[in-house]
């Protein structure tokens, strides 16, 4: 039986899904990418495993010389992008050190959007599903809105639970866009919690968990 910590990994699978422990061991050891189950870590890989380009030994190659990023093929630099998802998500529950912290910022900035093959338009936005250089900025969106993108990619933007206020029952998943060009664009499915973040962030007393559908009850308060 597969076992993860709840209070660590948001899992969004359903129970049949659950049950499938082919399927479980997969996505622990990164074979898979999911939207349904995050933040998936990896401290060490060997180069042949399919999460070493997502795991923490790759990453500190790369802020110590980029060109191991410049040298990756398309697919291999998809894989990175999902740990640079999970690896913010991980610091918004407050699960990295401070060293660990420190690497996610110099990646982030290390990820060039202009020639991202995991750069999308929706509804006239640019967006993404993982932070990069210019999409820093975390908002949560209706699956609804990704008309417009490959049903191939639904699969890398994070599951964000369902909406429990008015519109009960949509499917919300978290986007990374540009504030730049957000100021300019009326996004209206965009369900605005940036500030309810940050609030809670400066709350040292309060153990903030990555619970989105928490973080949705919460934007209305």
């Amino acid at each position: 039986m597969v076992e993860w910590e709840a209070e660590k990994v948001k899992c969004f699978l359903s129970e049949e899904e659950r049950k499938d422990n082919l399927l479980l061991l997969n996505l622990m050891h990164g074979s898979i990418v999911t939207a349904k189950m995050y933040p998936l870590l990896f401290d060490k890989a060997d180069r042949e495993a399919a999460c070493y380009f997502r795991s923490f030994s790759f990453f500190e190659e790369v802020v110590a010389d980029r060109s191991h990023y410049d040298i990756l093929s398309e697919d291999n630099k998809l894989i990175f992008a999902v740990g640079l998802r999970d690896l913010f998500f991980a610091a918004s529950a407050s699960l990295l050190t401070q060293r660990e912290q420190a690497l996610l910022k110099s990646l982030v900035d290390l990820v060039d959007d202009s020639t991202s093959v995991t750069t999308f338009e929706a509804q006239g936005l640019a967006l993404s599903f993982h932070p990069s250089k210019d999409c820093k900025v975390l908002k949560f969106v209706e699956r609804s809105s990704f008309e417009d993108i490959d049903v191939d990619w639904h699969s890398y933007f994070a599951d964000a639970g369902g909406h429990q206020g008015k519109e009960e029952g949509l499917s919300l998943c978290a986007v990374f866009v540009d504030l730049a060009e957000l100021s300019f664009h009326n996004f209206e499915n965009i369900v605005h919690l940036d500030r309810w973040f940050e609030r809670k962030l400066k709350d040292k007393q309060n153990d903030l968990q990555l619970s989105m559908t928490d973080l949705v009850n919460a934007s209305e308060m």
